[in-house]
């Protein structure tokens, strides 16, 4: 029973924030078994050989650091790489897909938040989908969330095509455009004709015909 206790109430295994995908998971597993082999190898070569380990990324040290766990320590060593193999398998994970790339300060804040909500190993996963246009889609497991502004668009596609007729409806009929008078040209003044009339010459009066 006391056993029992000790073990229900043992600190959770804690991954650094800055560990945030199951590709940074991945990476620290290859670099801490690549670790491993060359301490062990060092420890079978011949004494008063003077070398230096390879240096260790933030991330590893961190892991190391936050679950008390000695990175010169073979037996720490190998429980560390076994623990950790086991989250790429069994750790929760979420796949998060944005319109543009996050920030890292954004992503921080999230797996901080995720940590501490859901589960102190889950995995964030993050894709770029260009077509979202805004907000993100999130995926488990087993579930599949749209937040996107596409999506939101989708699903209020009647509300905007009703409110596009309502203001058709409202709006007041259009006049019929009035015609645009065509100019009128004046006509050239069409000469008359000059009727003359022949007057018979007074009584004794000579008519002179001129010839033509």
């Amino acid at each position: 029973m006391e056993k029992q206790h000790t073990e229900k109430n043992a600190p959770a295994f804690r991954l650094p924030d800055r560990l945030i995908t199951s590709v940074d998971l991945m990476r620290t597993i290859r670099e801490l078994k690549s670790l491993d082999d060359w301490l062990n190898q060092a420890a079978i070569r011949s004494g008063g050989q003077q070398v230096s380990p390879p240096k260790t990324s933030a991330t590893l040290d961190e892991t190391a650091q936050n679950n008390s766990v000695s990175l010169l320590d073979s037996v720490g060593r190998q429980q560390l790489i076994a623990v950790l193999e086991s989250f790429a398998i069994k750790a929760p994970k979420i796949h998060i897909s944005f319109a543009v790339e996050p920030s890292a300060n954004f992503l921080s804040r999230m797996i901080i938040w995720l940590r501490t909500n859901i589960s102190p190993v889950i995995l964030l996963d993050v894709g770029l989908q260009p077509a979202l246009a805004a907000g993100c889609s999130v995926r488990t497991t087993n579930k599949l969330f749209d937040m996107s502004l596409r999506n939101r668009f989708t699903d209020s596609r009647h509300f905007l095509l009703d409110a596009i007729q309502e203001i058709e409806g409202m709006s007041p009929a259009k006049p019929a455009p009035t015609p645009t008078p065509e100019p009128v040209v004046p006509s050239a003044p069409v000469p008359q004709a000059t009727t003359v009339t022949p007057v018979a010459p007074a009584e004794g009066q000579k008519v002179e015909v001129k010839p033509s």
